[in-house]
């Protein structure tokens, strides 16, 4: 008997009924491509956590496309096809160029993307038919320059494009003070979903924004400067000779010694997406904040985690009021006990993962003020189990019987 574990895709367009009742379980797939007339037999396995099921008529030849990074579909791609039938999947961003025509999705049997999308209008239809995007799908005309990132309309940008150009792009970014003729020598037109710029360009750029009524506009002062992040430090103060600040993300301002905050006294105003701020310079920063979504006050028992953070039982009882913020992944360790976790613990704002022991589920809830992402308890004994290579399984009789296991794998094909 075998067991599947940890599989990105498990290709059984091949398998056999034989082979399929030597499979003991499949946990963490995901994605299945299995025959129609396999699925009888496959019902009859143990299964937990399958993310997608791609069920093929016994008598169609699909062949497969895998891809990691950026992939694009062609007419040199659709050429080579040659009608073959594809499934195609790609784990980044995929864009479909415009020559491509509404037949070739003939030879789409499914196109799966985990990531961003780019799709021209006029192939809407054929590809929302054929497709299952986990990420932001885009439809552009063709011609459309696409933008990935918001878009900085300066004076270096007036030489960087050919004339005419059509910027579609999530966000347009104009501040600094241009004649409207010679942004018209360069842009036809911008599509944007939001604008951010000074009184005096939005009303420049009105006429060459699509659809400018249903934009979101954010107006900032004439003179701002701006960061799609920014932390302010006394190594970086001097740099900062402006007026005002527009800090789109996250703006972090440490302690800062007297001759730096003297510095900044010429700052009037600041806007920022949120903010993480010295105590001792809490008012300074409250009499020139003019927005920001959040403001929070740094202190050494804050703690922010992006990727993995593991906490046990020894950083519990060496540590007294921390507040963490979890936009990854943070695991408890079994000995963190709760006593522990209470008394090392102040505060927790989730917008990740957390994992933890069943029994100390209840103090990390304790502990949640915010939670926008996933806490899940796991049981240490199935946890141990499932990174064993191999394991026992009982069969009707009461016999226990060792087990194959394949596990931590892409793809594995039958």
């Amino acid at each position: 008997m075998i067991s599947y574990r940890n599989i990105g895709v498990l290709d059984m367009r091949n398998a056999t009924k034989e082979g399929i009742a030597d499979i003991h379980e499949l946990f963490n797939v995901g994605t299945i491509i299995v025959k129609d007339t396999l699925m009888a037999s496959l019902s009859n396995i143990k299964q937990r956590n399958i993310g997608t099921l791609i069920v093929i008529p016994e008598t169609l030849a699909l062949d497969l496309v895998m891809h990691d990074g950026d992939f694009e579909i062609d007419s040199a791609f659709v050429d080579g096809l040659m009608g073959k039938n594809v499934l195609i999947m790609v784990n980044g961003n995929l864009k479909v160029s415009e020559e491509v025509g509404v037949e070739a999705f003939e030879s789409f049997y499914r196109i799966i993307v985990n990531g961003r999308v780019e799709v021209p209008k006029f192939l809407k239809a054929a590809f929302a038919l054929r497709s299952e995007v986990n990420g932001q799908v885009v439809y552009y005309d063709p011609g459309d320059i696409l933008m990935d990132t918001p878009f900085m309309l300066d004076k270096d940008s007036l030489w960087s494009f050919s004339p005419k150009s059509v910027i579609r792009s999530e966000q347009l970014i104009a501040l600094d003070p241009m004649p409207i003729e010679d942004i018209q020598k360069t842009f036809n037109q911008f599509k944007v979903g939001s604008l951010v710029t000074t009184q005096e360009m939005m009303q420049q750029l009105a006429p060459m924004v699509l659809d400018f009524h249903k934009v979101e506009k954010q107006i900032i002062p004439k003179g701002a400067r701006y960061f799609q992040k920014l932390e302010i430090t006394d190594a970086n103060v001097s740099t900062l000779n402006t007026d005002y600040l527009y800090v789109e993300g996250k703006l972090v301002i440490k302690a800062l010694s007297p001759e730096s905050l003297h510095a900044l006294d010429k700052l009037k105003g600041i806007i920022c997406g949120k903010c993480h701020v010295a105590e001792a310079h809490l008012n300074w920063l409250e009499s020139r904040l003019i927005k920001a979504g959040s403001v929070q006050v740094i202190s050494d028992n804050m703690r922010e985690n992006y990727s993995k953070l593991i906490l046990d039982q020894a950083y519990m009882l060496e540590s007294q009021n921390v507040t963490i913020s979890n936009y990854g992944k943070l695991v408890f360790t079994e000995d963190v006990t709760p006593d522990a976790l209470k008394e090392a613990i102040k505060r927790i704002d989730n917008y990740g993962k957390i994992s933890c022991s069943e029994g100390l589920y209840a103090a990390v809830m304790g502990k949640i003020k915010q939670n926008y992402g996933v806490v899940k308890p796991d049981i240490s004994a199935q946890n141990q189990s499932e990174q064993n290579q191999s394991s026992e399984v009982e069969d009707g009789e009461g016999w226990l019987h060792n087990h194959a296991v394949v596990a931590n794998m892409g793809r594995v094909t039958f």
